[in-house]
């Protein structure tokens, strides 16, 4: 079982004054704290830090209780200086045994000065009863595992894979956190998602793992990055597709797959094409 508990209204003093953003995030693998803590960011443009002007507030949620698939997702969102807007959700599939936490960020079309580079780092909080063990390259997935003698966590294993690896930067889990970067160059409206997939299916621990950033179509025509993103995880034989508007829902398709949501998460069989689990 998985659970995950949330907590964004921050006293003062708990946010770090040289970050972006922080929530406290835990999350529970049958009641072992494989993550707890604070997820923070740091973001820059042209090399300032964005600062949030704004209190967080929860924009969508979606409980299992209104999903067959017994999915959740819940969204919060803050303004950002220099006119951005900060996104951040977090998606738990139960039955697959699959979180995916995600910073998305936006820029409003009558802001001027769009031109420059956009920086994004963060860190995650994970339990220092876990191991790592780096299963590729440097951009390739983390392994976490605890140590076998430890009570409460012999049935947990999860790996993290960095979905947005054209614009990555780094991925490492040292000093009791998940760090991970990503850079945006200059586009037309400045937006960036950032996603981060957790696996926690034990039996798929050792699989290997594929993943790829998808073509997003609309009008026969490649949409840009700064628009929508799409990506597939392939883990042993079981294969998962992420989608994400940056936009205002527009008709486009993925993998042949057409699409009027903002997001939208769903298993893929090359047989039967795509399965919808959640949209938004």
């Amino acid at each position: 079982m998985i659970s995950v508990s949330l907590n964004y209204d921050l006293p003062d003093g708990v946010e770090a004054p040289d970050v972006t953003a922080c929530v406290q995030l835990g999350l529970f693998v049958h009641s072992a704290p494989v993550i707890f803590g604070g997820w923070q960011c740091l973001i820059t443009f042209n090399g300032e830090r964005l600062c949030r002007v704004s209190e967080w507030r929860e924009s969508y949620s979606q409980g299992g209780e209104d999903n067959e698939n017994g999915c959740e997702l819940i969204e919060i969102e803050s303004d950002l200086s220099c006119g951005f807007r900060l996104r951040r959700f977090f998606l738990l599939d139960e039955l697959n045994r699959i979180f995916i936490a995600c910073d998305s960020l936006t820029r409003g079309s009558d802001v001027s000065n769009c031109d420059g580079a956009l920086e994004y780092e963060s860190s995650i909080v994970y339990s220092d009863k876990l191991q790592t063990k780096r299963l590729g390259r440097a951009m390739s997935d983390i392994l976490f595992r605890p140590d076998p003698k430890l009570r409460g966590f012999q049935r947990v294993a999860f790996r993290v894979i960095p979905l947005a690896l054209s614009s990555a930067k780094f991925l490492h889990a040292s000093n009791g956190k998940i760090c991970y970067g990503q850079n945006r160059n200059a586009y037309n409206g400045l937006s960036m998602f950032a996603p981060v997939f957790f696996d926690f299916k034990m039996s798929r621990a050792d699989k290997k793992a594929i993943w790829r950033e998808l073509t997003v179509g609309e009008n026969l025509e490649k949409v840009t990055p700064d628009k929508a993103a799409g990506y597939r995880v392939q883990i042993g034989k079981d294969q998962f597709l992420l989608y994400y508007s940056l936009t205002p829902p527009a008709n486009r398709t993925l993998l042949g797959h057409n699409l009027i949501d903002e997001i939208c998460y769903a298993k893929f069989d090359p047989k039967t094409g795509v399965k919808p689990l959640l949209t938004k």
